[in-house]
């Protein structure tokens, strides 16, 4: 950019590819070191009082742009009255972090997102074409793609195999499954 002018118009698109190049980078370099330090067996979970509502809320404004230009509904259904959980706030928003931008990623346009709890799990859905059983029997691989299709929209392949990882390090149990629609992931707690 420095060194060949760009026509103004062009220049935010320019901008737009080196801002997701970096962050795509970015992501991928914590990946690999978060998994490092579990390898390691050196991550420190550090149990706090945490309110999932708050924290989905939190969360959506990440992804407020993306499901926006993408039509997609995005609902918490968290009981504001559902008292504080004793979880590592930092590791919880990591791994919905993972998951609901999973969601993001591949719920068709105008689609719907859903991040809901109650006292016992976690679950965040998404309406998309659900997974199969053969390919749900490879979703934790690292660097594991369905498709190329799935693969040409961005992320590294890790994001699973993080999220199994963290909950391993956690001590829950979790599923993730076909519904009616899309898909679900369920944490349990």
């Amino acid at each position: 950019l420095r060194d060949n002018p760009i026509p103004p118009e062009e220049l935010d698109d320019y901008l737009r590819s080196i801002n997701l190049a970096g962050n795509t980078l970015l992501k991928l370099i914590n990946d690999i070191l978060d998994l490092s330090k579990i390898d390691a067996n050196q991550m420190k979970i550090s149990p706090e009082p945490t309110e999932l509502p708050a924290v989905a809320r939190e969360l959506y404004a990440m992804f407020r742009r993306e499901t926006a230009k993408r039509r997609l509904e995005y609902r918490v259904e968290c009981p504001e009255a559902l008292p504080p959980m004793m979880l590592d706030g930092l590791r919880l928003r990591q791994i919905l972090l993972n998951l609901i931008g999973n969601a993001v990623q591949y719920t068709e346009q105008g689609g719907q997102i859903t991040i809901a709890a109650d006292t016992d799990k976690i679950w965040i859905e998404n309406s998309c074409t659900p997974l199969t059983e053969e390919q749900l029997a490879y979703i934790y691989e690292p660097f594991y793609r369905v498709d190329d299709t799935r693969a040409a929209s961005g992320g590294n392949g890790l994001g699973l195999y993080v999220v199994r990882e963290l909950l391993k390090k956690e001590g829950f149990r979790y599923v993730f499954e076909p519904v009616e629609d899309g898909m679900r992931f369920t944490i349990f707690l």
